[in-house]
């Protein structure tokens, strides 16, 4: 396997917004060959300042990847109509944005709101069908841009509507858009699937991007519980040739720290991050030998 091998911008961060620039030049130092962004964190920057990191990234053979979290402001599963639309076109605004930064992946809870009042589960075939309508009309966009729509299962304790790799097949064969495919992510399989390497194999050419980091979303090595072996030997077996990238959070405190409900420290020896997602670079590259 030869896949880029990435890092979420949010390890070195306590709130989403940062410098982006430094970061870009550390992940790069490392030695990583992708780097991830939260879309609308990049969406607020200017055309000029988003040019500027598309050359940095250019310049140091960095893939781009970009995630999103749906706030309940642009939900397009809400009841509301006007949330809906609002939502639909705040997405194609970042898929073009996407594009024009040379990136082709869009992921993440990018079917509903992100962490939403779990009262709304009651029902979820109405916020489904609500949800697979407006991403039908979101696919023809991102059709047309060239850029892959990746719906992530997520915990139960994130969203209702997709906990499992079987729910979000279900999600795209509704939907049918080449470009719908899916975003597994180690942490949420851990607990959601009864098999995290079976999930893997039954997205086959449906998955689109892949997540990694630790049953406790510590940098991938550190743990005991997941079994890389495994995961690397499905991801082998489907031919996954997309970005593998760790999406690590160990900062308590701040924005990342409250989304994220990290209520600790796992960070208790104040450790070199540098050195620690170093680390966990070689242990992956060793997994893709």
């Amino acid at each position: 396997m030869k896949n880029n091998i990435g890092l979420h911008y949010g390890y070195w961060l306590n709130d989403w917004d940062g410098n982006l620039v430094k970061i870009i030049e550390k992940i790069h130092k490392i030695g990583f060959s992708a780097v991830e962004f939260d879309s609308d964190i990049m969406l607020k920057r200017t055309l000029k300042k988003r040019d500027d990191l598309s050359i940095k990234l250019a310049q140091y053979n960095l893939s781009i990847n970009f995630c999103i979290g749906m706030n309940k402001k642009h939900d397009i599963s809400s009841e509301n109509s006007k949330t809906r639309e609002r939502g639909i076109n705040h997405v194609k605004e970042i898929i073009k944005m996407v594009n024009n930064m040379g990136g082709d992946t869009l992921s993440g809870v990018c079917y509903g709101e992100w962490s939403p009042s779990l009262d709304k589960a009651k029902n979820k075939t109405d916020y489904l069908k609500r949800s697979i309508d407006s991403v039908k009309q979101i696919m023809i966009f991102a059709e047309k841009y060239g850029v892959n729509y990746n719906i992530e299962p997520v915990n139960r304790y994130e969203q209702f509507m997709i906990n499992t790799c079987e729910e979000a097949l279900s999600y795209i064969d509704e939907v049918n858009s080449p470009n719908l495919k899916i975003l597994l992510d180690t942490y949420h399989m851990n607990i959601e699937e009864d098999n995290m390497e079976k999930a893997i194999l039954e997205a086959g050419n449906k998955l689109g991007h892949f997540h990694i980091g630790e049953n406790n979303r510590k940098p991938p090595g550190e743990g005991s519980i997941i079994n890389w072996d495994n995961i690397f030997e499905a991801l082998k077996k489907i031919e996954y040739k997309g970005d593998i990238v760790m999406e690590p959070f160990i900062n308590y405190g701040g924005k990342i720290g409250f989304d994220t409900r990290l209520w600790r420290s796992m960070d208790s020896k104040n450790s070199d991050l540098e050195g620690r997602i170093s680390n966990s670079l070689d242990f992956i590259k060793n997994k893709l030998k």
